[in-house]
């Protein structure tokens, strides 16, 4: 019984440690000290995305969606229990570059005016979100890159 109590103080230790870590690297910190949301969005609103990159850093189960205010950014593991939801005003978000990840186009996007943070994001995300918003919101908001 001891060794079970053991075995989840440092399994719950360790997330909490890989939490802060991440917390803190990514700029989620800075983010949500800006454009925290406290109710949750419908999940009909959001995709699931596999692996997004934050400032480079890969993330993996990740929410996004948009609206006409912004961009929602949120955790979908349980990571999500420790960190904000964000919702980002569109003029507070542009492009930044885009790059060719492995014949596979990535657009990046600057968060935040003056700059927090990045986004990388796939094509195939983006075209995936403009399905389920139903136009393409990306270019219509921020116009697309050259």
């Amino acid at each position: 019984m001891l060794n079970l109590i053991l075995n989840f103080i440092v399994t719950f230790g360790g997330m909490f440690l890989v939490s802060y870590f991440l917390y803190s690297i990514t700029s989620w910190e800075k983010l949500s000290e800006r454009y925290r949301i406290e109710k949750k969005l419908s999940s009909s609103f959001l995709i699931i995305q596999e692996q997004i990159y934050i400032n480079r850093i890969a993330i993996n189960r990740f929410n996004i969606g948009v609206s006409d205010k912004g961009l929602f950014l949120s955790f979908s593991s349980l990571m999500g229990l420790a960190f904000s939801s964000l919702l980002i005003p569109w003029d507070e978000i542009s492009y930044g570059q885009d790059i060719d990840n492995n014949s596979r186009r990535d657009f990046v996007l600057n968060l935040g005016n003056p700059k927090i943070a990045s986004l990388q994001l796939s094509s195939h995300t983006i075209e995936k979100i403009h399905e389920n918003y139903g136009e393409p919101i990306f270019f219509e908001r921020l116009r697309e890159p050259s």
